[in-house]
């Protein structure tokens, strides 16, 4: 909750990048540096996940004994998040459907998850981490020749079980889009437009496998589209980012587009469900404190069909940075709102950019603060322009050009 406050971030990125090698680790608490850092100090992700793993591994031999009764048309997807609400799902479950009827699928579903979708699977097994331990041996058991990993990072137990040798090859995908940096995962499947061979040295451990497109899907969405009429002010600016996503840094960029605009601006973030235990005080303090009270909603979690309900009042959308998002620019789109995408360098700040390329809206899309926040102020004051926009995205054939990629 807290990489919103500028001196905890700081306090974050020095601690991240001074972690000492020889470091314990709580079993139930490590993911959270593993996926935190990403966020937080992308220079330091590396080092941290390296050092993780090397523990792990030092704690957990990874290489065992070959599974029994090997079957090479098996395959084990193994997964916190495989449910139809969750991004992760959303993003890759259309790749992963392809498999259907070629292989004998089973879903290793992780610490309990409910809700799973079994349409592919012939057979679900659970595994979860157990007073510090977690056992292995029903995946090992499976005699799968595939472990595919959609989420590693996203859980403990995706993080220790990416450590381990549990199938003769072993696979992760773009449902959270970064390395390991040293685990036993053997490939990575990424998108061959918004890859290339220089990032893919700097940014992977694995081997980088390169598919049509951006390598992450989203699915279809029905959600019914109400046109609602909107104020000239103030301009609401949804801000669908998850509380990692926000940090001191695009909050300071935020700031900049309020004190530029002309109209009034009222910010609206929606953080989901990640700020556990007492984490929103602390986030909506430091929000505050960087943008004023009385430009700010920090909405609670809500099911889908009140988020689709709510953002259908935006004027705009904005994409986060660093790590930007796929479906939540998806949403904001399919609902008739212009988004404004800010491209980086690493797959995770591409999806966004890559989307709105390929449907001709490439003047939404900046690439350095400041024209983030001179395209950010033009959609704020010129209703006119932004009018246009929504206008040319209500042309767009989203079942053909968003949800209907072939490859």
């Amino acid at each position: 909750s807290k990489l919103a406050s500028p001196a905890a971030l700081e306090n974050l990125r020095e601690h991240f990048r001074h972690l000492d090698t020889q470091v314990k680790l709580a079993t139930a608490e490590l993911n959270h540096a593993y996926f935190m850092v990403t966020y937080a100090a992308p220079d330091a992700e590396a080092h941290v996940k390296r050092t993780i793993n090397r523990i792990i591994q030092r704690e957990r031999p990874p290489d065992g004994p070959p599974p029994p009764n090997l079957q090479r048309d098996r395959i084990a997807s193994i997964s916190s998040f495989w449910y139809p609400s969750h991004a992760v799902y959303r993003t890759v479950s259309k790749f992963a459907k392809a498999l259907k009827g070629k292989y004998k699928m089973t879903l290793v579903a992780l610490d309990g998850v409910k809700d799973v979708d079994m349409e592919l699977f012939d057979e679900r097994s659970d595994v979860g981490i157990v007073n510090g331990n977690i056992d292995t041996r029903p995946i090992h058991n499976l005699g799968a020749m595939v472990a595919f990993y959609p989420d590693v990072g996203m859980s403990a137990s995706s993080v220790i079980l990416a450590n381990q040798r549990l199938a003769p090859i072993q696979i992760m995908a773009c449902g959270h889009p970064v390395s390991t940096f040293g685990s036993k995962i053997d490939y990575f499947l990424s998108g061959r437009d918004i890859e290339n061979e220089e990032r893919a040295r700097r940014n992977y451990s694995e081997r980088l496998v390169l598919i049509p497109g951006r390598g992450a899907t989203p699915n279809k969405i029905s959600w019914p589209r109400h046109r609602p009429v909107k104020p000239a002010e103030p301009v609401v600016v949804f801000c669908p980012w998850s509380a990692p996503k926000t940090n001191a840094d695009i909050l300071r960029v935020l700031k900049k587009i309020a004190e530029r605009a002309r109209k009034r601006v009222s910010f609206h973030f929606s953080p989901g469900g990640g700020l556990r235990r007492n984490g929103f005080t602390p986030f909506q303090m430091a929000i505050h404190d960087m943008l004023g009270a009385d430009q700010v909603v920090i909405h609670p979690p809500m099911e889908q069909k009140l988020y689709m309900e709510r953002f259908e009042h935006a004027h705009l959308c904005l994409d986060a940075f660093p790590f930007g998002g796929l479906n939540t620019v998806v949403d904001p789109l399919y609902l008739g709102i212009p988004v404004l995408a800010y491209e980086g360098t690493r797959s995770f700040n591409q999806y966004a950019a890559h989307l709105l390329r390929k449907l001709g809206f490439s003047d939404l899309i900046a690439s350095s603060d400041e024209e983030y926040i001179a395209k950010a102020v033009k959609l704020i004051d010129d209703a006119d322009y932004r009018q246009a926009c929504t206008d040319a995205i209500a042309k767009i054939d989203f079942d053909r050009d968003v949800f209907g990629e072939g490859e």
